[in-house]
């Protein structure tokens, strides 16, 4: 394995030059910093990072926290999860996935008193989330996939889970429809203040108040059974939209509502289950 006074030898500069242009400590020439990088390509160089952390101060390493128990872990967490980590590579960072425990709070205590990781990146984010205001007050780099209630001057990126809901009701009432039901999350989701469940839900209720349409919001499975079963509860519905942000497990309860002669929009979900239903 080559070291970097290898590294140093073949760029023809001090072991400290080759340090600093890899860990960023001080400035170094353009060309010098170049011929250090092709050194070490050519060498297959690779780092030691915790040497690397006692140098520059910092591990490189992004923690993503993700609440695996309580939400469980689909295509579209996926897709988040491997697109971050393609992200932190290109700027030269590892992503750490981090289930976290019952207590995610004293799991980021953890995580950064430890001085494991440099950033944090949160998902499943509630409109009032601990999480935030103890990364906020510990003054921890963090960005968030999702938003609490005010997510003034914090980085994030979301899904407008609004206008989805408001493109859904339209769609239906210019097919003539006169009502529908909406399944979202469980009702746990609801108390927990989960922002995608009840800014959905909320976003629903006021859109088809506006248009004139009838709304039931229905609180639907976690699992597939659990979806088969409340198809019998809605069965004498007119029409039934599973929502935008409803959980692909809820998905087999409305597909079985169809054998009833239930009519069901297109693409229900956004979590990647394909089933070919018609509005």
């Amino acid at each position: 394995m080559s070291s970097l006074r290898d590294v140093a030898k073949r760029a023809n500069v001090a072991v400290s030059t080759v340090s600093a242009a890899l860990n960023g400590t001080r400035p170094v020439a353009a060309d010098t910093r170049t011929r250090i990088e092709a050194a070490a390509a050519e060498l297959g160089y690779r780092p030691n990072l915790l040497a690397r952390g006692l140098v520059s101060k910092r591990t490189r390493i992004l923690a993503l926290l993700y609440p695996a128990p309580e939400r469980g872990f689909g295509l579209t967490e996926m897709q988040f999860a491997t697109s971050a980590a393609e992200a932190a590579s290109a700027a030269g960072y590892h992503l750490l996935l981090s289930p976290e425990n019952a207590d995610p709070v004293e799991e980021l205590r953890y995580l950064t008193g430890l001085g494991l990781i440099d950033g944090v990146l949160l998902m499943e984010v509630r409109l009032d989330d601990e999480r935030v205001d103890f990364l906020t007050d510990a003054g921890v780099p963090f960005s968030m996939i999702g938003r609490t209630r005010d997510p003034a001057g914090i980085d994030h990126a979301d899904i407008d889970f609004q206008a989805a809901a408001r493109d859904a009701v339209a769609h239906l009432a210019g097919l003539g429809h006169r009502g529908f039901a909406f399944v979202n999350h469980p009702a746990e989701a609801y108390a927990a203040h989960y922002g995608p469940t009840v800014r959905t839900g909320a976003e629903f209720a006021m859109a088809a108040a506006d248009a004139g349409l009838t709304y039931l919001d229905a609180f639907p499975a976690e699992t597939a059974e659990q979806g088969r079963r409340i198809s019998g509860r809605q069965a004498s519905w007119s029409l039934l939209i599973v929502g935008e942000s409803a959980a692909d497990t809820s998905s087999p309860g409305p597909l079985d509502v169809t054998e009833a002669g239930v009519r069901v929009t297109a693409d229900p979900g956004t979590d990647q289950i394909e089933i070919v239903l018609s509005a």
